[in-house]
């Protein structure tokens, strides 16, 4: 079986229609969409916004969404976690939720 390479993980500052790749993003139970969330809710037609108000989006801790892409620009797609209520995540649980998200 080939080796796999490591994961990179960064956080990166800057306009999201230029990341050539999948987005990871977080949502706190019962926040309206903004920031990085607002900005794909906008780059894929408001369909992250569909997916709150039909109560599919994931909010609760460990709740994940995989958005494939809506055309071939970028970003290619997202991945939403569900983080529960603010000020609730521990570290420890934001890695199991990510490692999760990923192995998904």
């Amino acid at each position: 079986m080939p080796r796999l390479r490591p994961l990179e993980v960064s956080v990166r500052h800057g306009s999201l229609e230029h990341a050539p790749y999948r987005l990871l993003v977080g949502h706190y139970q019962g926040l309206p969409l903004s920031g990085a969330e607002a900005q794909l809710n906008r780059r894929s037609d408001g369909r992250l916004e569909r997916l709150l108000l039909t109560h599919q989006y994931p909010q609760r801790l460990g709740e994940i969404a995989i958005l494939e892409p809506v055309d071939e620009a970028p970003p290619q797609g997202a991945i939403v976690l569900g983080l529960g209520p603010t000020g609730e995540l521990a570290p420890v649980q934001l890695r199991d939720i990510v490692t999760r998200a990923l192995l998904r």
